[in-house]
This record gives C-alpha cells, sequence and structure tokens, in this order.
C-alpha cells in the first residue's frame, strides 16, 4: 500500500516512531495517554498553554500546529477503536 492509499489514522502514524506521542505529552511509555489530556489540547487556541488536569504527563504544553494536530488524532484513533 502506498502512503496516499493508507486509511485514516494509519496515515496520520505512517511517519511516526514508537513512542513519540508519549514524549511530546510527557508521559512514560507504559501508561496510557490521558484523553481529558488531550481534549484540554485540541480545546485550547492555537499558541496558548493547555494544562494539563491530570498528574500524568507535563503540567502544561504550548499549543502548536503539531500538537494540537497529533492530540486531535489519537482522540480520533481511539474513538474509532472503541466503535469496531
Amino acid at each position: 500500500m502506498s502512503k496516499k492509499e493508507l486509511p485514516f489514522p494509519a496515515n496520520m502514524f505512517a511517519k511516526h516512531k514508537p513512542g513519540s506521542a508519549h514524549r511530546m505529552f510527557g508521559v512514560p511509555k507504559g501508561e496510557k495517554l490521558p484523553r481529558t489530556f488531550l481534549q484540554k489540547i485540541v480545546d485550547t487556541p492555537l499558541m496558548e498553554r493547555a494544562k494539563n488536569p491530570t498528574q500524568i504527563g507535563f503540567k502544561s504544553i504550548k499549543v502548536t500546529h503539531l500538537v494540537k494536530g497529533r492530540a486531535n488524532g489519537l482522540l480520533n484513533a481511539i474513538r474509532l477503536r472503541k466503535h469496531k
């Protein structure tokens, strides 16, 4: 399959190395990414800081286009996995 033929969310994660999302959000590799933190990042406007409502990961993170896109993609992948 070429890169254009991959379905979403597979095409979003095609270039990423394992653990890159955990490193970006400061979550240890053995733990799951907190959905509330990802949702808070998606709801925060660009170039502002999103505060983490959980104890897992960074206390706050600057919301850039890359961070927001990756958090949104992770949330969509989690939601798609539950419906299948």
